[in-house]
């Protein structure tokens, strides 16, 4: 049997059990309007028919369909059950990356917890080298006393650690490595003709994107991938003209929140860091 053959047989299988709650209900509701409407028929015929004398045998009902018997009553509410429990869906493409994206973004304020976490020693060398700053110029050695003081009393935390160190290096790729991500799926859904081509792609096997598994961005192809399991494939979305140069990326965190209120940003060894973030216009109204 050909590949093709095999296809076509899967997708069609996919789709009867895709429909199976919807069928098994019309079929549960349609047995029961006919014997709601056999009973109609022989209701509206008794009437006509009292009036001359024409008397309904024992059995009509019976031999007409007209009762609901506890067989059609068992199988309607079955299916009505089996509705309500079922799982359906018919996601699009756009729905589908903005909550990718959305996910991925909810992983990056996470990412970036950790960073600010293991930054904490950077933090501390930041302040002590903000306090030999302000001592640098001392006539005498009282600047370097204070110092001194304050490495001595801080000398665990002043010191840089190996594990510190690793751990500081990796909460930044961890950060880079998921803005990519999500980077990458902000790009698919807030591009039209992505979206057109990834909607084209799965309504060619008339997969629903409620079907795909997690996306994924490929930063050595610079491709978007989603994958389909149950159709055995992958639609895949070319997001290289989204990259941006790392200067780019620089210049626009330079102008951050983020950075303006770090140990080196300027504000952050302020006495009122608002009142400082705002005369910058970086915060506040």
């Amino acid at each position: 049997m050909s590949k093709k053959w095999i296809l076509a047989i899967c997708l069609i299988a996919s789709a009867q059990a895709k429909s199976n709650e919807l069928s098994s209900l019309v079929d549960a509701s349609t047995a029961l309007r006919q014997t709601f409407a056999n009973g109609i028929i022989a209701v509206g015929g008794m009437m006509e028919s009292a009036p001359n004398g024409g008397i309904p045998g024992n059995d009509i009902l019976a031999n007409k369909d007209a009762y609901i018997t506890a067989q059609k009553q068992l199988a309607y509410n079955s299916a009505v059950q089996a509705m309500q429990a079922g799982s359906f869906t018919n996601m699009g493409a756009q729905d589908f990356f903005e909550q990718q994206a959305s996910d991925q973004m909810d992983q990056l304020n996470d990412a970036v917890d950790n960073y600010v976490d293991a930054a904490t020693a950077l933090i501390e060398v930041a302040t002590l080298s903000n306090l030999a700053e302000q001592n640098q110029d001392s006539p005498d050695d009282s600047g370097a006393l204070e110092v001194q003081n304050y490495i001595n009393d801080n000398q665990e935390s002043v010191v840089l650690t190996d594990e510190e160190v690793e751990s500081y290096n990796q909460s930044m790729d961890d950060v880079a490595s998921i803005a990519q991500q999500a980077a990458s799926f902000f790009a698919v859904a807030n591009d039209e003709n992505l979206i057109a081509e990834a909607n084209s792609a799965a309504a060619e096997y008339t997969a629903s994107y409620g079907d795909a598994g997690d996306a994924f961005f490929d930063n050595a192809t610079g491709i978007v991938s989603v994958d389909f399991e149950s159709y055995n494939i992958s639609v895949m979305l070319d997001v290289n003209s989204y990259f941006i140069q790392d200067a780019e990326i620089m210049s626009v965190g330079a102008e951050s929140v983020f950075y303006y209120s770090s140990p080196q940003g300027g504000c952050w060894f302020s006495e009122d860091q608002e009142v400082c973030l705002s005369e910058l216009g970086i915060y506040g109204p």
